[in-house]
């Protein structure tokens, strides 16, 4: 899911020659030289953006010379002439990179006048994440490191107060993934770990929730058990069987779905997972082991899991984990 998440690369190699092409940098404690002509200050917002990749660069649209990459929170740029040539007239372009989990702000042209101090303060979003069905975090922590404002969903009121003692920087929502009555568009990601497959006959209604609470190319990202698979044959006998599993508890058919949300999604990534550790580490309550018992035997499993998924394949994989994103 660390994978699924990062839904945004960041772009080039940090560089911080400032005698490369570009407004001339002037470092701290450095005097300004006396025919200059205007300041510009640049600032990446907030000041956390720069330890996940933030960046910038000057182009000139005329000569088509680019700086290299700056990264630091901030810098003060000198354009320097009293009379300034046609290229500072015309002024300079500040590309901002992409990083993981914020919005970057727009590019921009910068065109300073005679004296001026001019103060550019570029603000960097981060994504707004809907954990969906989230008990008392499954992602949170995860989407938190990496600056989204996460909001939990879960129906449990129980499961909202853990949520919300456990994570208090992030928003909790009881309710139904059925019916949110949150805001159109309003989300970049939803993340649903383990939750659609206990939602039969009612899955297609929650996943057209989900679209309608997604902005225009936000991401749905789910991990759950498939019916495409031989130990699906097993774990449907045993929800029928077995008191720990509600009545309408099902794997999810990934190719049904997909099939369903064919105009409302494009099917980014689909990978397949999940065999000894995934049933005996992830799962153990379902098999009754006491805990004691699953600590000795975890760190093996884990290892032993990382072997057989190299070539388990779909059919014989437990879960499936996509990424979709909205049309």
């Amino acid at each position: 899911m660390v994978n699924l998440l990062n839904c945004a690369e960041a772009k080039a190699d940090a560089g911080q020659d400032h005698l490369s092409p570009g407004p001339p940098r002037l470092n701290s404690g450095e005097t300004p030289p006396t025919n200059y002509y205007a300041f510009v200050t640049v600032y990446l917002l907030p000041p956390a953006v720069t330890n996940h990749g933030a960046q910038y660069r000057f182009l000139n649209p005329v000569t088509m010379k680019i700086s290299d990459y700056y990264h630091e929170q901030t810098n003060l740029f000198i354009f320097p002439g009293n009379n300034p040539t046609a290229i500072d007239r015309d002024g300079w372009d500040i590309e901002f990179t992409a990083i993981s989990n914020y919005i970057a702000p727009q590019n921009i042209c910068v065109r300073p006048s005679f004296g001026e101090r001019t103060n550019i303060f570029a603000n960097y979003q981060a994504w707004g994440s809907l954990e969906a069905m989230s008990g008392s975090g499954h992602t949170t922590e995860y989407l938190l490191s990496k600056g989204a404002r996460v909001t939990g969903l879960d129906i449990s009121s129980g499961e909202m107060a853990s949520f919300k003692k456990n994570w208090p920087d992030a928003t909790p929502v009881c309710g139904s993934i059925l019916e949110t009555g949150l805001p159109d568009r309003s989300f970049d990601c939803v993340a649903v770990i383990g939750g659609l497959h206990h939602l039969h006959p009612n899955l297609n209604e929650a996943v057209h929730e989900i679209h309608r609470t997604l902005k225009r190319g936000g991401y749905l990202c789910f991990a759950e058990p498939h019916s495409q698979a031989l130990p699906d044959i097993v774990r449907a006998y045993w929800y029928k069987h077995d008191s720990l599993f509600a009545k309408n508890e099902a794997s999810i058919d990934v190719q049904q779905l997909k099939n369903d949300f064919s105009k409302h999604f494009s099917f980014k990534t689909e990978s397949y997972h999940g065999n000894v550790a995934y049933l005996l580490v992830l799962n153990s309550m379902v098999f009754r082991v006491p805990l004691s018992l699953k600590r000795i035997y975890s760190p093996a499993l884990l290892g032993v899991e990382s072997v057989i998924e190299r070539v388990q394949g779909r059919l014989m994989s437990c879960f499936v984990v996509s990424q979709w994103q909205k049309l």
